[in-house]
């Protein structure tokens, strides 16, 4: 479990850039981390769905999936909006 917790923090730091807020005001701070969050629910909900009807080989690992999600989301989150 604390394995995952430290996976899950690197990913935040490297996809997101957690750590690299250029702001000292706490509002600001708060919203880009509910952005960043946010960010990663969804790249993880959409990597259980593509993991589900991908072939059996094909496998997804978390940190690839979230730089290929990270480059790639606002052409997904548009076309999603479009089919919600």
């Amino acid at each position: 479990c604390r394995w995952e917790v430290e996976t899950l923090f690197r990913e935040l730091k490297t996809q997101y850039e957690l750590d690299e807020f250029d702001t000292s005001d706490p509002d600001v701070v708060k919203i880009l981390l509910y952005a960043a969050l946010l960010s990663l629910l969804v790249s993880r909900e959409l990597l259980d769905l593509v993991t589900e009807q991908a072939d059996d080989e094909i496998v997804f690992p978390p940190e690839r999936w979230a730089a290929t999600f990270r480059s790639h989301a606002q052409l997904i989150l548009h076309e999603l909006g479009e089919y919600l």
